[in-house]
């Protein structure tokens, strides 16, 4: 006979615990695992405004608008040459 780990001859949810003697399980005895509470993953941040690229006319004037519209936000670099103001 052979020794195999798997297959159709284990036993499913085996409680390792009740290998134990008596007295060791009520020392050691095993606490039931709590699952963690599943934490909220926050939404990754997004700009204010995004400028897209275009005639440099148009992109000041929409820079401006932005400017009034968010007067302490800091201008970045997009994707895709873009402009994207972050707040400060």
């Amino acid at each position: 006979m052979e020794h195999r780990w798997g297959g159709a001859g284990t036993l499913p949810n085996f409680d390792h615990s009740q290998c134990m003697p008596a007295g060791l399980r009520a020392i050691f005895g095993l606490q039931p695992v709590k699952p963690e509470p599943e934490c909220e993953v926050a939404p990754p941040p997004t700009p204010l405004a995004v400028i897209k690229p275009g005639p440099i006319d148009d992109v000041m004037q929409r820079l401006e608008e932005a400017r009034s519209a968010y007067p302490n936000a800091e201008l970045h670099k997009g994707k895709r040459g873009t402009w994207e103001l972050w707040p400060s």
